[in-house]
């Protein structure tokens, strides 16, 4: 497996809503960025996000396809 290390600019709303959700969960801004970030990868590989990558911001568009 290769990692891919790279810097990702979060706009403020998301960071302060980051922060927000980790005093909710009475753990660190840090584990919490982690696991959304996790949670986005998996999203992707099933292909249910698309991301795109626009001057170090991640970006992503959520389709539900209709059953």
């Amino acid at each position: 497996m290769r990692t891919i290390r790279k810097q990702i600019d979060i706009p403020e709303d998301d960071f302060v809503a980051l922060q927000i959700l980790a005093a909710r969960k009475h753990t660190s801004l840090k584990k919490c960025i982690e696991q959304f970030l996790h949670q986005v990868a998996e999203m992707a590989i099933k292909n249910e996000i698309e991301i795109r990558f626009d001057k170090m911001r991640i970006s992503s568009s959520f389709e539900k396809e209709g059953k």
